[in-house]
């Protein structure tokens, strides 16, 4: 089994990293980078891609060694899997010597159909260290993918485990982090190449649900949950760095933190208390980052062309301008190595947690109940006081349904499908009025900056203004009947929990 942390580094950063490596590496540390070539075999219908399975042969000097590696039992950048490794005669897979029983009888049964899928071309430094009672090898690879025509490049790092304790895995990254901007990486080479056989070019990504069990503990709960929110995280990270359109980027990406924020949060109520940080209040930094230019996201292409007419198209080009700098700003911060130690802190906490925390004897039904009641029980109080509450109290509202919502959507594998739409519905709603309400509010404070800033625009920024008030006055008159809906709604929680996938009782 090895046990490795993979970390994402700009290529710009090698020379930096390489003379970090000089000064902690151990003196009998390979001196020179090895020149490897990777074949990677599925068949057409990718059924190895499709079981998380890897099937790969290596061309290392003038050896090739043929690599099994079985489905990944790690997440969120920690990457734990089983392998199995024979040296073979050449670049042709020995179905045959896979040591892995049943992965040989299917893979001969195969025959020809498993073909390679495509190549990686990588120099590969590497530096043995001895670090906090633990042997860690650590590499740089830096190269290329290739599927038939298509290429792109590679570069990452990777810390081994070989000796010692896992915590040592993410004190050494953290020390190397808060020099060189590296940030955990979800993916790997596979992963990378079956993209560019696909075709698919970086694109957002959306929340997925947890695979989650009844059987499961508290913690193991939470814990999928948090891999799944940094998945979502470094996914949409990675594609705002290289997608023509980023504009959903910027959107899944904010969602992300906010989802990692509110899993955090949880993680909180399981994990010891000397392990606690400010990992919350940073991620709703960087939450808040996105935010300012997703506000003017939704302003431009939403809000602006309800509201336009000839006399407002001359507000576009300074909203796009102000829109670019804020985009500039976020990813500055977001590649910063202070973003890549608090995906690190949070990651190497959960793992801290896994280890140490004590035994939860408590039902996860239990749990989780706990903690959509108490959620429940804030916006059914806000909800009740709906037309007396001011517009910093809405604000506080719209967030705690958005909450509630997420840790729903967490959770949902665990509950009735019907059970849950039924309560959601009227969430939803709500939420997408306030959501409304908050982009008209947002709206005004950019028209009011920009009528200041450039008085030729002033009158037209004051009419926009206007309309939105209006606008706003309007929807907030509709909301009145949903928000007692919503007081009065009792929380599919209460139902039992699936069993193997059965009705409620």
């Amino acid at each position: 089994m090895e046990t490795e942390l993979k970390l994402r580094l700009a290529r710009r950063h090698n020379a930096a990293f390489k003379r970090r490596m000089a000064t902690l590496a151990r003196p009998d540390s390979p001196a020179a980078g090895d020149l490897l070539c990777d074949r990677y075999f599925d068949t057409p219908t990718l059924d190895l891609a499709q079981r998380d399975c890897g099937l790969r042969l290596r061309r290392q000097g003038r050896r090739w060694l043929q690599t099994l590696k079985l489905g990944q039992r790690a997440g969120g950048g920690l990457h734990a899997r089983e392998e199995f490794e024979v040296e073979v005669a050449g670049p042709g897979l020995e179905a045959e010597r896979i040591a892995h029983a049943a992965s040989r009888d299917w893979a001969l049964a195969q025959g020809e159909a498993l073909a390679v899928i495509f190549e990686t071309r990588i120099r590969r430094h590497r530096w043995c260290v001895d670090f906090a009672d633990a042997r860690i090898e650590i590499s740089l690879d830096s190269g290329s993918l290739h599927a038939a025509s298509a290429r792109c490049e590679i570069n990452e790092v990777e810390l081994e485990l070989l000796e010692g304790p896992v915590d040592a895995l993410f004190a050494l990254a953290l020390e190397l982090a808060r020099e060189l901007p590296l940030r955990p990486e979800t993916g790997n080479k596979a992963a990378a190449g079956y993209a560019l056989y696909r075709q698919q070019p970086p694109a957002p990504s959306a929340a997925r649900i947890p695979a989650l069990t009844p059987r499961m503990t508290p913690f193991e709960a939470v814990a999928a949950t948090v891999r799944e929110a940094m998945r979502h995280v470094l996914d949409n990270l990675s594609a705002l760095e290289t997608a023509d359109d980023v504009t959903e980027c910027v959107h899944q990406a904010r969602i992300a933190l906010r989802r990692l924020r509110l899993a955090d949060a949880e993680l909180d109520r399981i994990a010891p208390p000397q392990d606690g940080g400010a990992t919350a209040h940073d991620l709703g930094q960087y939450a808040r980052r996105l935010g300012a230019v997703r506000d003017l996201d939704v302003f431009i292409e939403t809000t602006l062309p309800v509201l336009a007419g000839p006399d407002l198209a001359a507000l576009r080009p300074a909203l796009l301008r102000l829109r670019e700098r804020r985009l500039r700003l976020a990813r500055a911060e977001l590649a910063a190595p202070a973003f890549g130690c608090l995906l690190l802190e949070l990651l190497r906490r959960l793992q801290r947690t896994a280890r140490d925390a004590p035994p939860n004897r408590s039902q996860l039904a239990d749990f989780v109940g706990g903690q959509f009641e108490r959620r429940a029980r804030r916006v059914r109080r806000l909800a009740r006081d709906w037309p007396q509450l001011s517009t910093d109290a809405r604000h506080e509202l719209r967030k705690r349904i958005k909450a509630l919502r997420y840790l729903s959507e967490f959770f949902s594998a665990l509950y009735p499908p019907t059970a849950l739409r039924r309560y959601l519905a009227p969430l939803q709603s709500v939420q997408q009025e306030l959501g409304d309400e908050n982009d008209a509010a947002v709206g005004e404070r950019l028209l009011h900056e920009l009528g200041r800033q450039q008085p030729q625009l002033a009158g037209r920024a004051a009419a926009a203004r206007e309309a939105l008030r209006q606008r706003a006055a309007a929807r907030r008159h509709n909301l009145g009947k949903t928000m007692r809906v919503l007081a009065r709604r009792d929380g599919f929680w209460k139902t039992e929990v699936r069993r193997g996938g059965g009705k409620k009782k």
